[in-house]
């Protein structure tokens, strides 16, 4: 039994360390809202330019000038927000809107494609395969887990919190108050 708890409990741990490092991420930022009017606020800038210039070499690199890297380059200078760049906000409102929905299946997803964490496939597995044996246990379905096998587990899980953490860290506490 001390294994299933042990196993039950760093699971928990780790989920509601997903959910907390996210919402410091969105803390540091003033909140959600503030980053959403952020990413809007620049994008707008774009949408709604009224520099010549700029719709000019926008024009430049529509379908019939394909190509034309002078035009891409112009528009970088200039702080131009290409298309997956005004995307943005969305992508912040579905992770907030993961967050509220929080569920363990969705911790691989939410890394790799929210967090834009590097995550391999065996890890993925590894999680899984231990997600699905805390729902065996959960349910009273599971009679044994050793505790070597429990403290692999947690081993497992507390490595890929400190590599989500430095990747944090590196990638998400930088201010954009200037920006």
């Amino acid at each position: 039994n001390l294994s299933k708890t042990v196993l039950l409990s760093n699971f928990s741990y780790f989920e509601a360390y997903i959910m907390d490092a996210i919402g410091e991420i969105f803390e540091f930022h003033d909140g959600v809202d503030a980053m959403i009017k952020a990413s809007r606020t620049r994008s707008d800038k774009s949408i709604n330019s009224k520099d010549k210039k700029i719709e000019e070499y926008k024009k430049g690199l529509q379908d019939s000038f394909r190509g034309k890297k002078k035009y891409a380059e112009f528009l970088r200078k200039k702080n131009y927000k290409f298309p997956s760049e005004l995307l943005s906000s969305y992508g912040v409102v579905k992770l907030r809107d993961e967050l509220k929905n929080f569920r363990s299946v969705a911790v691989p997803e939410i890394l790799s494609k929210g967090l834009r964490f590097d995550i391999s496939k065996k890890d993925v597995r590894e999680f899984h395969r231990m997600r699905n044996i805390r729902n065996s246990i959960a349910h009273g379905n599971l009679e044994e887990i050793d505790m070597p096998a429990a403290m692999e587990c947690s081993r497992f899980l507390q490595d890929l919190a400190g590599r989500i953490d430095r990747h944090i860290v590196n990638n998400y506490f930088v201010t954009e108050e200037f920006s």
